[in-house]
């Protein structure tokens, strides 16, 4: 890809994410992405026709950057999921990934983008899980387990809308751990 292109689709996606992020998916128009990036009008609608082409451009690249590991399983797993739950409890991400969630009933790139950002943030839980699974730490279906850790922080955090603190992350973690463990 041309330098001169690459530069722009990254302002548009930092701008796109902003915008989604402090005004919902409604504040993602084109003239308001275009005075952010500082880039034409002309150009958005050149690359990216629509607001769906926006937001695949501003969040479908996005990228969960889980927290370093520790080696040891408890530490790892608060870690991803203290990560998880500071995102949607601590900042705007649930009101994005709810406004997405809705979209993503009656509109496929709403839920293939939908789809991507979830499964970002739920491999690195899946991989520590297999991880420890594989040496012999734990007995648990992975698939049953990251639905278990990750889903007890999405309802809590996106339908019962509660202010999740690090000390709940924590209490999940270890009565999963004391289930899981050989």
């Amino acid at each position: 890809m041309d330098a001169r292109v690459e530069r722009t689709a990254s302002k548009v996606s930092e701008a796109v994410q902003a915008l989604a992020l402090e005004q919902g998916l409604d504040g993602v128009t084109h003239q308001a992405v275009a005075e952010r990036a500082g880039v034409g009008r002309a150009t958005l609608y050149r690359h990216w026709p629509d607001r769906d082409a926006l937001l695949v451009e501003g969040f479908g690249h996005a990228r969960f950057s889980p927290p370093p590991a520790t080696g040891a399983i408890r530490a790892d797993l608060v870690g991803l999921l203290e990560s998880l739950r500071a995102g949607l409890v601590d900042g705007p991400l649930a009101r994005f990934v709810a406004a997405l969630l809705e979209r993503s009933f009656h509109h496929e790139p709403s839920a293939k983008l939908l789809d991507t950002l979830t499964a970002q943030g739920h491999h690195a839980l899946e991989r520590r899980l297999r991880q420890a699974v594989e040496a012999g730490e734990l007995e648990v279906n992975v698939s049953l387990a990251v639905a278990q850790l990750g889903g007890a922080v999405f309802y809590r955090a996106l339908i019962r809308r509660e202010r999740l603190s690090p000390r709940f992350i924590g209490q999940l973690v270890d009565d999963f751990l004391a289930r899981a463990r050989r």
